[in-house]
């Protein structure tokens, strides 16, 4: 099941689902209740809440009703604004060679912040040249 979080029309964050390009309003389909918020809250609710999802996943294809077109969506976060990753860094064994390094003799660990993040199909800012 592939999942997306997307900006509607009065830029609400609605949880979406995709299959063949098209996405189901699954925030809308379920009436907003728990865990059709976004991916995070989807993934935190529990086992009936993904029943229902998928009873809902069944019943659209059932019924061959179209989507919204992925194409045509402004895509939103998959985490929330105040959310960090905890990453690893030279976490593969070729990653330091690959670099020039030698091997970290304990885990280098670092964190970055969601607003560091860039959202699906968005431009990446560079630096301006001096």
């Amino acid at each position: 099941m592939k999942l997306l979080n997307f900006y509607t029309g009065d830029n609400e964050i609605h949880l979406g689902l995709v299959e063949d390009e098209q996405v189901l309003d699954l925030a809308a389909a379920l009436g907003g209740r728990r865990g059709t918020g976004s991916v995070a809250s989807w993934l935190r609710a529990d086992d009936a809440a993904r029943r229902e999802t998928e009873a809902v996943r069944l019943e659209w294809r059932k019924a061959r009703k179209q989507g919204l077109p992925l194409s045509t969506l402004r895509h939103a976060p998959l985490v929330a604004r105040d959310a960090r990753n905890l990453c690893v860094g030279l976490e593969y064994h070729g990653h330091p060679a690959e670099n020039k390094l030698a091997p970290p003799e304990t885990p280098i660990f670092f964190s970055q912040l969601k607003s560091e993040g860039i959202p699906p199909r968005g431009p990446i800012p560079t630096p301006a040249a001096r």
